[in-house]
């Protein structure tokens, strides 16, 4: 999902192995930049960053609007696919 038509930010939902509950993985020039996951609870959602980048050159600097933004987007679209175990 494209945060908006003029920002470079993608929110792409999954379920990843690694964890019980749906994840969100945001990119940024289609670079992966950050990983949200749910699995202690919507209160105590996660941000996991990413370090190692495909274009060696990226540089992971935002505008704090749009990052902002793209992280409420993310965790509050990530937060309907909560299960309650």
């Amino acid at each position: 999902m494209k945060l908006d038509e003029f920002s470079d930010f993608e929110i792409f939902f999954f379920s990843d192995v690694d964890y019980e509950q749906m994840t969100a993985q945001v990119e940024y020039k289609s670079e992966q930049v950050f990983q949200i996951t749910m699995d202690e609870g919507i209160k105590n959602m996660k941000v996991i960053f990413f370090t190692e980048f495909v274009d060696t050159a990226f540089k992971p600097e935002y505008k704090m609007g749009d990052f902002m933004a793209v992280l409420n987007a993310a965790s509050k679209s990530l937060s309907e696919y909560w299960e309650d175990e």
